[in-house]
């Protein structure tokens, strides 16, 4: 299998989205839909991969949208404030496009990655949105073009937020 690059920083646009997107391997799975790795050909001829969520059961449009509203507003600072995440039609479904992301499965390894993660954190509380279920499933790593290649933690599965608006929860965070 060929290895395509990935960062973050280069997500197609809305406006600017291939024809065509590939889908590849399933990432994961959940109550509320599949994630599969996508590739697609950006305007430069480059290839680069995405993540493309297809929802399953009952989710509505409404949970799809929201999910997505989530992202772009998490994730936009770190794209000089374009949206990050978009709704798409891909072979007659509604699918969410989002960055690709690893895992970080390994124990060892996540106690490197945990000042990234209070960063990573600080961003939720900045537009006051909790994660109704945090856990390291959820917590993946992304190369970075603006920081140098280095990784850039990411929080996922952005269907189960919450609302902040007491600003002494904002603290709690």
């Amino acid at each position: 299998v060929k290895e395509y690059p990935s960062y973050v920083n280069e997500i197609p646009q809305k406006d600017h989205m291939p024809k065509k997107i590939w889908t590849t391997r399933v990432l994961g799975k959940g109550r509320y839909g599949r994630v599969r790795e996508a590739i697609y050909e950006m305007k430069n001829k480059q290839w680069n991969r995405c993540a493309v969520k297809f929802p399953v059961g009952d989710v509505t449009m409404e949970e799809l949208e929201n999910e997505c509203k989530a992202w772009n507003r998490v994730y936009s600072k770190r794209n000089d404030g374009k949206d990050v995440a978009f709704l798409w039609t891909l072979n007659a479904h509604s699918v969410l496009v989002m960055p690709y992301v690893e895992r970080i499965d390994e124990d060892k390894v996540r106690e490197s990655y945990l000042k990234e993660l209070k960063e990573c954190i600080k961003l939720f509380a900045e537009v006051k949105i909790k994660h109704d279920d945090l856990e390291w499933r959820h917590v993946c790593f992304a190369k970075s073009k603006k920081k140098g290649l280095e990784d850039e933690i990411w929080i996922i599965d952005l269907g189960m937020l919450e609302e902040v608006v007491d600003d002494d929860d904002v603290d709690e965070l």
